[in-house]
């Protein structure tokens, strides 16, 4: 499967009151059925998973708008990144943004829908959401906002006290500061056996940059390996 940069189609203007999803109120099959039609509207096509009872499409919240779903859309049955697939699609109307390992595409997501980033919470949970939802899938991926959301083996294991006694005050909830005219948020994660810090710039045209480091590596964590 091949995925473009970015993808939109024109697609309805309605903006939507916070928490409501218009003609979109789907479950199950109905949410799968229209995360497929957007995917094939979009000029892009499958090996037929996206149609397979085994595909389970989910809708990640997004605080900052309503007017367009983040969808997740997982094959169970199926191994491999090409079978999870993270993309947005409007409430209402036609358009598709793929997000899995496209963080460029956030940015696209943000201003279709209208979301302001104007306040310290809204840069942090637009942060928030780019790192979840662009993730690429190759390994374990936790977010975290404090030690004990780490995915630990045992958790009575020394490295629970390393890491909280030289991180624990560190580790927390998203959060933004102003740079001049851009934020900085920071969003902490694990991915597979390392701790690590994203520090996710957001432009005045709300370009986002995410810049992640290994804040610890070979931690003792659970992991898809």
């Amino acid at each position: 499967m091949s995925l473009p940069r970015r993808t939109l189609l024109l697609c309805g203007s309605a903006i939507l009151a916070a928490g409501t999803l218009g003609g979109c109120s789907l479950g199950g099959n109905g949410l799968r059925q229209r995360f497929e039609e957007q995917f094939t509207r979009a000029g892009m096509s499958h090996d037929g998973w996206l149609s397979d009872s085994a595909t389970e499409v989910t809708r990640l919240e997004t605080p900052l708008f309503a007017s367009w779903l983040v969808l997740h859309a997982r094959n169970a049955a199926q191994q491999g990144d090409q079978r999870n697939l993270i993309a947005a699609i409007p409430a209402e109307g036609n358009g598709f943004f793929a997000l899995t390992a496209e963080p460029d595409n956030w940015a696209e997501v943000v201003m279709a829908a209208g979301a302001r980033i104007d306040v310290p919470a809204s840069a942090a949970e637009s942060a928030r959401m780019m790192v979840l939802a662009t993730n690429d899938f190759k390994g374990r991926q936790t977010m975290i906002s404090s030690v004990d959301d780490m995915p630990w083996v045992d958790r009575g294991s020394a490295d629970v006290t390393a890491v909280r006694e030289e991180f624990g005050h560190d580790i927390r909830a998203p959060y933004a500061e102003r740079d001049g005219k851009r934020w900085i948020a920071t969003v902490w994660t694990t991915h597979e056996q390392d701790l690590m810090r994203h520090s996710v710039g957001i432009e005045p045209d709300l370009l986002h940059a995410d810049i992640p480091e290994v804040w610890v590596g070979g931690l003792a964590l659970q992991s898809d390996g």
